[in-house]
């Protein structure tokens, strides 16, 4: 049975227990309420009864551990997660090719591709609710190890560790995938940052380098199959990786560097142009959402102080609650945890 809307709001504004445990303790929690009935598998769900969340791939652990089992144990609501890379999950939803009740970006710039009746009007109003860093993750094993030891030192610039010859560098795809153009946009500014021309060349090569670009994770770092990967700080620390944190100009952390960040930018072979901004990442319930009053429960959660308190547990920087879009048409509940309006 789902929360009353009385019962919920009531929740919103006071939290429960669960907002004052300690970081460690949610992640027990989370973890040890975990079941197969919660993150329903799709084989599984009842149409009437689990709601669908198509969310970016760096979500796993916060939506499959922290805010399922959460969700379900404070709402009694069920959630049937789809992950993917965000710029293909928009591209999905717009061409109707995945359906899903909510839509979780790591870039709350994708949802413009699918605002207004020219992209389906699929996202109406959206909210960030977290913040991210991109950061190098590597292999304490590698063979470039005293390397990447003395980058962590500052000992060595991290981008002359990162040309070397020899060293596997993975990243993701760039028409596909925030991280992906993200990484990108760290070599663009830094080319300025340190001074030094032709950086991202010679760190990156082409910008869909097929040498680099696939999908780049911590679990291919544990294994030596590569020597670095361009990550986001919560993967990192939620695999226990090594990784070089680069500085704030350009870590696409920093919301005071938004003009800096915004003189990168990518734009697809499709024409799609992404432009460089602090990481916030967004959750918008879908137009077409066959359980609407679950999605819209489920995001009031995640930007209630019990939510907020659950993306800090997996590693995600705190963030205002920013609305987006036509904020008009976001319910009271939400306006009423909004801090501020996303401007990009």
């Amino acid at each position: 049975m789902f929360l009353s809307r009385r019962h919920l709001l009531r929740f919103l504004a006071t939290g429960t227990a669960s907002t004052a445990l300690t970081v460690a303790a949610l992640r027990v929690a989370a973890a040890a309420a975990t079941t197969s009935s919660l993150v329903v598998p799709a084989t599984n769900a009842a149409a009437d009864t689990a709601m669908t969340v198509l969310h970016a791939g760096s979500m796993n652990n916060l939506v499959q551990q922290g805010l399922a089992p959460a969700t379900q144990r404070d709402l009694g609501l069920k959630v049937l997660d789809v992950a993917g890379n965000s710029v293909f999950l928009a591209n999905s939803i717009k061409d109707g090719s995945k359906t899903g009740d909510l839509f979780m970006s790591a870039d709350a710039g994708t949802n413009a591709l699918l605002t207004g009746d020219a992209n389906g009007d699929w996202v109406r109003w959206f909210a960030v609710f977290a913040r991210n860093s991109v950061v190098i993750g590597y292999s304490p094993k590698s063979r470039f190890a005293a390397d990447f030891a003395a980058a962590q030192a500052g000992t060595k610039p991290w981008y002359e560790v990162l040309a070397q010859p020899g060293v596997k560098l993975m990243r993701n795809d760039p028409n596909l995938d925030p991280l992906g153009y993200y990484a990108l946009f760290v070599c663009q500014l830094a080319e300025t940052y340190y001074g030094v021309p032709g950086l991202k060349q010679q760190v990156l090569g082409a910008d869909t380098n097929p040498q680099q670009v696939g999908s780049a994770g911590a679990a291919m770092l544990a294994s030596v199959e590569i020597d670095a990967a361009f990550l986001y700080l919560n993967g990192a620390a939620d695999a226990n990786a090594a990784y070089l944190t680069l500085p704030d100009a350009i870590s696409l952390s920093n919301p005071d560097y938004a003009d800096s960040y915004a003189s990168a930018s990518y734009t697809t072979p499709t024409g799609q142009t992404f432009q460089g901004a602090p990481i916030r990442f967004s959750i918008a319930p879908l137009t077409r959402a066959a359980q609407p009053d679950a999605a819209e429960q489920f995001l009031e959660y995640l930007l209630s102080p019990a939510g907020q308190a659950i993306a800090t547990a997996y590693h995600f920087l705190p963030s205002p609650i920013l609305l987006g879009g036509n904020t008009d048409a976001a319910p009271d509940a939400v306006k009423a945890l909004a801090q501020g309006t996303y401007t990009g």
